[in-house]
Parts: structure tokens; C-alpha cells; sequence
């Protein structure tokens, strides 16, 4: 079926079957995940698309419309009621990225009827709806309606420019796109103000006939008996990243309070390699708990900072430091976070901070088991990656690391781009 074919399907026909004839076949994978002590089923479909600013516009915008609107449900408290009809139902868009991969998600949960005091099982209605707001949206000769198109593109560029005005979100924004000048790896998922400025409704039109025809990954998570087992998952070919050559380091002056500084630490630890969860464990010794080496030192002993934190992304090689201060402490709050990271470099690492940070992670991790939202997620992103390491996996992997592998992981991390809003009230 052709990305213009689609939506010859009858409205009347809207089991899951009918949504994977959607898409090509060779192009979509299928997942069922059987969790039954659940009193809910949750369904998402995955378009996996590449990270340019245009197709962030793009993906951004039509799932604020897609969200706001269809031709059976025209406005949001039409969706809500039949939501609430639907005895709780919640169905949603929203966009996310892993390393140079867009993905735009379309979730849907809804109650295990059965478990209900209710006479009709509402499975198929409810299924008819996920599958109607998709297919089916509000267009107006042959464009989405304009007064929706406008008013969604309005709230997205004024949501952009919040970012501008919010110190943290803004700095963190900028030490991105300064790190990863040379490829789209900094881009922000819902892309910026001038790039989407640009987005005409014709082009909405034509992107949204497009995203049938992309890669598609449709999971369910609940009570399934059916189950597909991954068919047609394709192999990790995720080239290895470069490494950056020159540092970079980037100051801007704002009439602030404070001043925010972002640190992008870079690493030659793949995703694929075993330190990955070494190289984890030590951010997050360093600074990704509420006792850790940094905000326990810097916040907590010196009075340095507001806040400090760290955060590491495995699929880009990368580990950034967040810091709120006051600029009076500028000199010596990043000679205190080089000497703590050289630290731990140097193998100077407490046996107590390394229990915690590792209980902290492996809790973390465990979690992700507790939600169907992050359970399945967790599952995509195993697959998109060609990953097989199960949650149940990586915490038996945790288990066993020393501190020697934290040191060797973090020997590996050099600061390569940092960027400083600099508060000057």
C-alpha cells in the first residue's frame, strides 16, 4: 500500500490488523510484550525518521494538529469527550530523538474492559479511535484546516522561544548545537523558530502522506496473546562516531541573576561496548543523584551553585554539566568541577559514592518496568539501536562492575565544548 493509498481503508475497519496494512511491509516491525498484571493495554506506533531542523518542523507540527483535531472528533473537547467515554482512554502524540534518528510516537492507552463494571467490551471502539485520529484528520480541500494550522504553528514557535527566555533550558540548548556544529546531532527535537516559521500547510499535507512510507515500529504492551516477536527488525549500522579535534569554548553576557555554564565532556565509548555502563555509572558518581560528588561538593560543602548536574548520552559519546551559580564564584566553580572530575579520572573514587551511584542506577533502571510508557520505550529503543540486552541484563552488568572499570570509563571523557551565559546584573 502506497503512502497515498491509505486512506481508501473503510472506516469501519479499525483493528490492529488494519493498521499495519498501513505501512510497506518491509518497513515495519511489530512487537507484542505479554504484561498482564496490568490493568491497562497500551499501543504505540514509532515513525522513525532522519534529524534534520526541517523534519523536527515538520514532525513537531503535525503532531500538535493531529493531536488538536480530526474529521470525526474536530476540536480537542470532541477527543476529551470521547476519551472520557471511552471510560479513561488517553491517546497522544509527541516527538522524540536518539542520536541522528527523529521519531515521531502515537501512544494510546486504554483500560482492560473486562476489569470493568460495564456490560460491552469497548476494545474495538477504542481502537477505532487511535486508528481515526491518525488516518483520518481534519482537512479542509485538501489542507488542514487553516485557522488550526495557524493557531498550532503560533503555540509551537511561541514555545520555542520560552526555551530563549529560560536560562538552564537555553545554555544547555546552545552547548549542543556548539558540540555537534558539524553534523545534526545537536538539534533540538522540535527544531526552532525559523525553521518552523517556514512550514507552509501544503508541505504539512505532503510530509504527512510521506511519514506512511517510513520506517515503523508497532509495539503493544498489556495483555496480549498474539505475539509477533520483532518481525522485521533490522541490523545495528550505526557508524562510529568522530571525535571533535578542537575545543570550544563559548561565553554570551545576559542581563541575569545568574549565570549558567554547560560542559560537554566527550568520549570514545560506543553504545555497543561494554564500558557503556561503566561510563554511565561514573556521571553518575559524579553528578546525576541528589548525593553526588558534585552537588554534594560544590552545592552542599562550598555554596558554590544553585544547582548542578550531570547527564550522559550514550548514543552520542558525550557527557554535559549543567551549573546554575552566581558569576562572583565563576573562577572557582569550574576549577572545582575540573579538579573533582580528575579525581575520579585519577581513580580517587569514594567506595560509598560507588555503592550508591550503582544502587541509584540499577533502581533507575528497574523502574523503567514499572510504567508501560518507559517499558515499551525502552523496548523500541533496543530495537532501533540492534540491541539485545534486556533491563534484567544491564542490572546484572552493573552489578559486576569495579572501580577499576569507573576509572578506566572515565579516563576516557575530555572536555571538549563549553558554553557560558554569563549573568551581568
Amino acid at each position: 500500500m502506497t503512502g497515498n493509498e491509505w486512506y481508501n481503508i473503510p472506516a469501519e475497519v479499525s483493528l490492529i490488523k488494519t493498521l499495519d496494512q498501513l505501512f510497506k511491509p518491509d518497513r515495519l516491525v511489530t512487537r507484542d510484550i505479554e504484561r498482564t498484571h496490568f490493568k491497562s493495554n497500551l499501543i504505540s506506533l514509532y515513525f522513525v525518521r532522519e534529524l534534520s531542523l526541517r523534519e523536527a518542523a515538520l514532525g513537531a507540527l503535525l503532531g500538535r494538529i493531529l493531536t488538536f483535531s480530526s474529521a470525526e472528533y474536530p476540536n480537542l473537547k470532541a477527543i476529551s469527550d470521547q476519551e472520557d467515554d471511552l471510560y479513561g482512554v488517553v491517546v497522544y502524540f509527541d516527538l522524540d530523538k536518539y542520536r541522528d534518528q527523529l521519531v515521531l510516537e502515537y501512544k494510546m492507552i486504554y483500560p482492560k474492559y473486562q476489569l470493568l463494571p460495564i456490560e460491552k467490551d469497548l476494545t474495538d471502539q477504542a481502537i477505532e479511535f487511535y486508528h481515526s485520529l491518525l488516518t483520518r484528520p481534519l482537512l479542509v480541500d485538501g489542507l488542514f484546516d487553516q485557522e488550526i494550522f495557524q493557531m498550532e504553528k503560533d503555540n509551537l514557535m511561541e514555545e520555542l522561544a520560552s526555551i530563549q527566555k529560560d536560562p538552564e533550558a537555553y545554555t544547555y540548548r546552545q552547548c549542543n548545537q556548539a558540540h555537534f556544529a558539524s553534523s545534526n546531532l545537536g538539534i533540538y527535537k522540535y527544531s526552532d523558530i525559523a525553521t518552523v516559521r517556514q512550514i507552509s500547510n501544503q508541505e504539512l499535507v505532503a510530509y504527512y502522506h510521506d511519514l506512511f512510507d517510513s520506517l515503523v515500529f508497532r509495539y503493544r504492551h498489556g495483555d496480549f496473546l498474539h505475539h509477533s516477536g520483532g518481525v522485521g527488525l533490522r541490523p545495528a549500522s550505526l557508524p562510529k562516531l568522530d571525535k571533535l579535534m578542537q575545543k570550544t569554548h563559548l561565553e554570551e553576557e545576559r542581563k541575569l541573576n545568574q549565570s549558567v555554564l554547560v560542559q560537554a565532556y566527550q568520549t570514545d565509548i560506543e553504545h555497543t561496548q561494554p564500558d557503556s555502563q561503566a561510563a554511565m555509572l561514573f556521571s553518575a558518581i559524579l553528578g546525576s543523584y541528589s548525593n553526588s560528588v558534585l552537588f554534594r561538593t560544590i552545592r552542599e560543602q562550598l555554596g558554590y551553585c544553585y544547582s548542578i548536574y550531570t547527564k550522559y548520552d550514550k548514543y552520542r559519546n558525550v557527557m554535559f554539566i549543567s551549573v546554575a551559580y552566581q558569576e562572583s564564584n565563576h573562577e572557582a566553580l569550574v576549577s572545582k568541577i575540573d579538579q573533582l572530575v580528575k579525581q575520579i579520572q585519577a581513580g580517587q573514587i569514594d567506595e560509598d559514592d560507588f555503592a550508591v551511584a550503582k544502587l541509584e542506577t540499577i533502581q533507575g533502571l528497574k523502574s523503567l518496568a514499572d510504567r508501560q510508557e518507559t517499558m515499551l520505550d525502552y523496548e523500541f529503543i533496543q530495537d532501533l539501536f540492534g540491541k539485545t540486552d534486556s533491563i534484567e541484563d544491564r542490572v546484572r552488568q552493573l552489578e559486576q562492575l569495579t572501580l577499576t572499570d569507573i576509572t578506566r570509563a572515565a579516563g576516557s571523557f575530555e572536555l571538549m565544548t563549553s558554553y557560558h551565559l554569563k549573568g551581568t546584573r
